[in-house]
């Protein structure tokens, strides 16, 4: 009697997407903040626990330290699912193989967004993605990341400049398919990557849309600006512009209206 027993490839893929999700929800602005300063970082500044937050409320140390850590949680999983499978794995066909690749990273990303453990409350995805597309895109990455920091250093606005990266990576796709490793193996890789790249970029414009209003009436800040209030007090200065008559639904809406990018 065989005893062996295998798990199936495709049984392997199911479990790296499940993976892939709650490893992209672990909140590292929020586990940095705690260590670093002992506070829940949603309760200050704009109470989102991404890079630009932490930086804001905590300074530009426990702020590099977050979006590494949130580069990582992105990059780290998508090579190992690249090099975990083959299209071997899939009977040679390469379309399956790059599949899985692409839905374990989109999971990396929407984890970071919608992460389980904050009750779906996350970040913007910006690091994290930069992170992914990293795995994918190899070097040529740093377009994107060319992109993000010239944003940043010609108008300071990281809401801009992550938008601005992310529209970039589509763009990098197209015009350096021959040289990207993983469009290289077919053109269904080229196709896949594609439409994950603009998709990508939508769901970052999209998770920036207050970003957008306040661009418009020109109340957007700048990093550099300084730190944030905590989130509460923002709160009690909205109230207090409003002779104490601030309603539910107006502080909301102010609340919503500070909300960081990254």
């Amino acid at each position: 009697m065989n005893t062996d027993f295998e798990i199936l490839p495709i049984t392997q893929a199911i479990i790296s997407f499940a993976l892939a999700y709650l490893i992209g929800s672990i909140p590292m602005g929020f586990i940095v903040a705690r260590i670093a300063a002992g506070m829940d970082i949603r309760e200050h500044g704009s109470g989102n626990i991404g890079l630009t937050n932490v930086i804001r409320t905590l300074g530009w140390g426990p702020g590099i330290i977050t979006g590494v850590l949130d580069f990582l949680k992105g990059y780290i999983p998508v090579i190992l699912v690249i090099t975990s499978f083959s299209p071997r794995d899939f009977g040679s066909v390469a379309a399956i193989y790059e599949l899985i690749v692409i839905i374990a990273s989109l999971l990396l990303i929407l984890g970071n967004l919608f992460p389980v453990y904050l009750l779906f409350k996350g970040g913007k995805g910006v690091a994290t993605g930069l992170g992914v597309l990293s795995a994918l895109m190899g070097v040529y990455v740093f377009i994107p990341l060319a992109v993000f920091g010239i944003f940043i250093g010609f108008f300071r606005f990281v809401s801009i400049a992550s938008m601005a990266a992310a529209l970039s990576a589509p763009l990098a796709v197209v015009f350096l398919k021959p040289y990207i490793t993983f469009t290289q193996e077919s053109t269904s890789a080229f196709i896949i990557l594609l439409v994950f790249t603009s998709a990508v970029a939508l769901l970052v414009i999209w998770r920036h849309r207050s970003n957008l209003i306040r661009l418009s009436k020109g109340t957007e800040p700048r990093i550099g600006d300084g730190k944030s209030k905590p989130a509460r007090e923002e709160k009690i200065i909205i109230s207090a512009e409003g002779n104490g008559k601030s309603s539910p639904g107006i502080e909301a809406e102010r609340t919503d209206e500070v909300e960081e990018s990254v």
